[in-house]
């Protein structure tokens, strides 16, 4: 087994990040790459969803109008008031709109991600998706996840300078109405939104049964 021929493409050379608060190169590095690609999202994950972060985050969410996926344990991340900017959560059934939208992209933004939420090979099977990785700590390099840059330090204050030199949102709204035709169309191939209706339905039963017995 050892000697037998394998097919893999090797990890490419990943920039060394440099570590606390980034410069404005970096900084510049980001917003450009973000800019420049046609399909950009955010992948919040566990370390995203404490207070300091996850206000960060929706300001920036403001600011650009970037669609956002959560992880599980990056759930609350995005508040009701930017739903709209919300495509799920990812990491369970794998044919969720997040899913979907995450393997569409051609940039994704990671803030405070770790693989064993929701490994990268299920969004980058095809190693083209461009990776930038906002953390505390350093990526696990594999071969689906190479970021080609990462801003490791204090998340918040990070994204918090990110969104200072934001003066324009960077998705119009044409590609807005394009993410939420995506959605509908997701929602309708998985019966997504028949299946919300019919459990809404059950739920409401339930609780008029309840507040009969009361």
């Amino acid at each position: 087994m050892i000697s037998s021929p394998v097919e893999s493409k090797a990890i490419s050379l990943c920039q060394k990040p440099n570590l606390g608060v980034p410069s404005e190169q970096d900084i510049n590095d980001v917003i450009e790459a973000i800019k420049n690609a046609s399909f950009p999202v955010l992948l919040a994950g566990m370390r995203s969803s404490s207070a300091d972060e996850t206000n960060a985050i929706r300001k920036l969410v403001e600011r650009t109008n970037l669609p956002v996926v959560e992880t599980f344990q990056g759930a609350g991340v995005i508040s009701r008031e930017l739903e709209n900017h919300f495509f799920g959560r990812v990491g369970l059934f794998r044919n969720q709109v997040g899913d979907e939208l995450l393997r569409k992209s051609d940039l994704v933004v990671t803030i405070g991600y770790d693989p064993i939420e929701y490994e990268a090979s299920n969004w980058n099977k095809e190693l083209e998706t461009q990776i930038i990785n906002i953390d505390e700590v350093q990526a696990e390099i594999t071969n689906y996840m190479q970021p080609k840059k990462e801003l490791i330090g204090n998340i918040a204050k990070t994204i918090e300078m990110i969104s200072e030199k934001v003066d324009e949102p960077f998705i119009n709204q044409q590609h807005l109405d394009e993410l939420e035709q995506l959605r509908t169309h997701i929602d309708e191939e998985t019966g997504l939104k028949r299946r919300m209706k019919k459990e809404f339905y059950i739920q409401l039963k339930l609780l008029n049964l309840c507040k009969g017995i009361n």
